[in-house]
């Protein structure tokens, strides 16, 4: 929930433990704004699409932003560039804030 509960972000993920390109399903997260019962989508989430990337880690920063860490697997999109994410030694991990109204 974010701090005054006025939205909540729910995670749902098959897990992270590809081993190659037929076992990727991504994670999503969805944002539910509590006092229209709606998802939201952020104002912001330019970089990267919120609802197709691997996610780590999410926290609220408060009622309008929310972090979160993904895969930093520099521009690619593809499948198996996650799976060798998956599989490294050195995981690099990058953070985007989005903000909602």
């Amino acid at each position: 929930f974010s701090p005054e509960q006025t939205r909540v972000a729910i995670y749902r993920s098959d897990g992270h433990t590809w081993s190659n390109a037929n076992d990727y399903l991504p994670d999503s997260l969805s944002i539910v704004r509590l006092d229209q019962m709606v998802t939201e989508s952020p104002l912001n989430d330019k970089e990267l699409n919120l609802y197709s990337q691997p996610i780590i880690t999410y926290k609220w920063l408060d009622n309008f932003t929310l972090e979160y860490t993904v895969p930093d697997i520099g521009n690619s999109s593809f499948t198996e560039a996650y799976v060798d994410w998956m599989k490294a030694d050195n995981k690099p991990i990058k953070t985007i804030l989005v903000e909602f109204e």
